[in-house]
């Protein structure tokens, strides 16, 4: 049982305007987030120099977690890469790893791909709110980065397919059941 996400086939593979850096929040406070975690935009983070003068920090989002999945549009998900770092003989190397039950911690900045129709990817088991039926759908969930199973694609606003399921492993963890989703509904 693990949250991840592990991309297939979406648009945000070839248009980086569509891959954005955040920051996870719960009202005002920054919170740890899981990867796959299913967000929206709140609007831009305050630029840390410049705080004072009210300029925000244009390369960076305030995300946080759907309200209403009715009304809710530009939904973005997480996709956390930890990036490992040291430094031999003055030189610094870093190595980026992409593994199963990535969390950022609270204020971390990570990356977040915004979601297109058709765009196919792999979800953890735990990135639902209770167990998926391949054949079947699952919405966003109000207040809640998880997704919420659903019988047919007549539930109102954003909306992936179940499209298959299978054990997967990702890095160092093995044997994760894993569920293949492509969007098949942005908005009601």
């Amino acid at each position: 049982m693990a949250r991840f996400i592990e991309k297939v086939n979406m648009v945000s593979e070839s248009n980086d305007a569509l891959v954005r850096s955040g920051v996870y929040h719960v009202g005002a406070t920054p919170t740890a987030v899981g990867s796959g975690a299913f967000v929206i935009v709140s609007g831009l983070m305050d630029n840390t120099t410049y705080a004072a003068s009210g300029i925000k920090d244009l390369n960076k989002l305030k995300v946080i977690y759907p309200g209403a999945p009715t009304t809710d549009i530009g939904v973005m998900v997480s996709d956390i890469v930890k990036v490992s770092d040291g430094t031999i003989n003055g030189n610094v190397y870093r190595i980026g790893t992409k593994t199963i039950g990535l969390t950022a911690v609270a204020g971390e900045t990570i990356r977040f791909r915004t979601l297109g129709m058709n765009d196919q990817f792999w979800l953890g088991d735990t990135n639902f709110a209770s167990t998926p039926t391949v054949g079947q759908y699952a919405v966003l969930t109000a207040s809640s980065v998880d997704l919420t199973p659903a019988a047919d694609k007549n539930a109102a606003g954003f909306t992936v397919a179940i499209d298959a399921t299978m054990t997967k492993s990702q890095g160092i963890t093995a044997n994760t059941t894993a569920y293949l989703v492509r969007v098949v509904k942005m908005i009601a």
